[in-house]
């Protein structure tokens, strides 16, 4: 059902009680503090004006906002919350006359030309991009930060009173610095190495773990990263990788008070062992997380119709945690060559693998998730700097 449909059809059926809306205005900035990247600004004055006349004619009475957004959207949300019929071009026109003065019209050309490439689906590729790649790669890419780097500096060169140019400045200092770091952090990232491996054969174990010879699996590299970026983890992980010609060989040691570790119902969202594969570095791919009690997750990313978060049910993985250290979590995983991907690999051919761990709050000390990644600028769901695995 479509977004305009649902609230009408709940309109319809709450003719007799009042109405009440709860909107984020928190994204994309919550995401991309989750994920540690700078987001391309989510500028949206003109879908709020669209949506508050949408509320308004089905008889919504009231909103309560998680969080608002940016200046302007939050600016053209309260003038619209108190009369909804205002004109958004009258209220774009008032916010950046009055805050702008003198370099209104290039601030004003600059929030609309970014506004325009948010939310223009046609910047948004059909198969799944998210994260730097989508904000970056997609959105603000170098020639559309030229031409609001050219905007910005027209501004500047027009703001007459100190009040005008400390405004412009403000917006400098608070959105465009952040836009040039995040491009700059992305541009870092597509020249980063992407680190690969040799996973040598070892003797037939058909998938039983107990039985694989690890002494003869090759160690990943010992580097791992914080939150998919380029700074080095803080904590202590090992990787090794073997196969058998039937299974994929994993075994992954996490440093850590084991008496700490939370085993959620479904894995996710912590503790957690999250390993994606894929035949090429994009979608499809297909995540297969394992908690501290040994409970296996096997999700599909794309491979029918672009959907994500596809449950496999019949996916031959195969996983032992051991936390009888209690300072040492080893999880050992085998992964079925022919069901790892969709047609499989076989001995001589190659795949695509980023292994991530993430950490619940008790052993983190921050109150938040932690997230280490085995392949530097690549987290959760992104597919483009997968590292390559050799089956020997």
């Amino acid at each position: 059902m479509k977004y305009g449909c649902s609230i009408k059809a709940w309109a319809d059926e709450g003719a007799d009680r009042p109405l009440y809306l709860w909107l984020y205005y928190t994204f994309p900035v919550e995401t991309a503090r989750n994920g540690k990247y700078h987001c391309f600004p989510g500028f949206f004055a003109h879908t709020v004006d669209k949506q508050m006349k949408l509320f308004h004619k089905l008889g919504y009475r009231g909103m309560f906002h998680c969080g608002y957004g940016q200046d302007v959207e939050a600016y053209v949300t309260f003038k619209l919350m108190d009369d909804p019929g205002q004109k958004i071009e009258k209220l774009l026109d008032e916010y950046f006359s009055g805050l702008y003065g003198a370099a209104a019209k290039p601030m004003e050309e600059l929030y609309a030309a970014m506004e325009k490439v948010y939310t223009d689906p046609r910047n948004y590729p059909k198969e799944r991009v998210s994260g730097a790649q989508l904000s970056w790669g997609c959105l603000g890419t170098e020639e559309r930060m030229a031409q609001f780097e050219r905007l910005l500096q027209q501004a500047k060169s027009l703001a007459k009173t100190d009040r005008e140019k400390r405004n412009v400045e403000l917006f400098e200092l608070g959105t465009w610095s952040y836009m040039t770091a995040g491009r700059q952090k992305f541009v870092d990232r597509q020249k980063a190495p992407i680190p690969s491996a040799k996973a040598p054969r070892v003797p037939d174990a058909s998938g039983v773990l107990n039985y694989v010879q690890w002494e003869k699996a090759a160690a990943l590299d010992e580097r791992w990263y914080d939150r998919g970026g380029a700074e080095p983890s803080a904590r202590k992980f090992e990787g090794r990788v073997a196969h058998d010609g039937k299974y994929l060989y994993l075994e992954l040691t996490d440093d850590c008070d084991t008496s700490k570790l939370v085993s959620s119902a479904m894995v996710f969202p912590y503790d957690d062992w999250e390993v994606f594969v894929a035949a090429q570095r994009a979608v499809p791919y297909r995540q297969y997380a394992v908690g501290p009690s040994g409970l296996i997750t096997a999700l599909a990313h794309g491979e029918i119709n672009f959907r994500m978060n596809v449950p496999i049910e019949d996916h031959g993985v195969k996983a032992m945690s051991d936390t009888s250290n209690p300072k040492k979590w080893v999880t050992r995983m085998a992964i079925p060559l022919q069901q790892a991907i969709p047609g499989g690999v076989n001995p001589g051919e190659k795949a695509y693998m980023n292994i991530i761990r993430v950490t619940g709050p008790a052993l983190t000390g921050t109150g938040g998730l932690g997230i280490d990644t085995w392949v530097s600028y690549c987290t959760v769901h992104e597919a483009d700097r997968l590292a390559e695995i050799l089956l020997e």
